[in-house]
């Protein structure tokens, strides 16, 4: 609530632009934030966006019917401005490929660095790692990016 986020062994921070990357069954953690945002009604978060990557486009749902249904129902709040690439149908227009970078972040219109911004990223150590360093490059600092 209120925009209220902790993280272990980080004091409270308020941040109400988030961003959320999950790759294959990182979706798992960041569903949880997905969850919290959607149980607080928290008004007060500005933007969340959220890119969730995989092997092939098959395999984006395939872990799971009920996770795209989760998911359904987590953006319905938020349709119109909040979870917006959630909409559609897998294949589409909405699905990028390659692997996750900075210029996919931006066609997203992910939150822009700074003081009210917060990004999360699970999943693969390689690719939380690549995140990590493309984001630092971009003007994150690392007290926007959580791995």
């Amino acid at each position: 609530g209120n925009a209220t986020f902790r993280v272990k062994g980080k004091e409270p921070m308020r941040k109400t632009k988030i961003g959320l990357i999950a790759g294959g069954s990182g979706i798992t953690p960041l569903l949880s934030v997905m969850d919290a945002i959607y149980q607080a009604k928290d008004t007060s978060i500005e933007t969340v966006k959220l890119l969730y990557s995989n092997k092939t486009e098959a395999d984006i749902f395939a872990e799971s019917s009920s996770m795209r249904s989760t998911l359904m129902q987590l953006a319905q709040p938020y349709r119109d401005s909040h979870f917006d690439e959630v909409e559609g149908e897998v294949a589409g227009s909405n699905v990028l490929r390659g692997r996750v970078n900075i210029e996919m972040l931006r066609t997203l219109n992910f939150p822009e660095p700074s003081e009210e911004t917060i990004i999360y990223s699970c999943g693969p150590s390689a690719q939380t790692k690549a995140i990590k360093a493309f984001l630092t490059e971009a003007g994150y600092s690392e007290t926007m990016i959580f791995p």
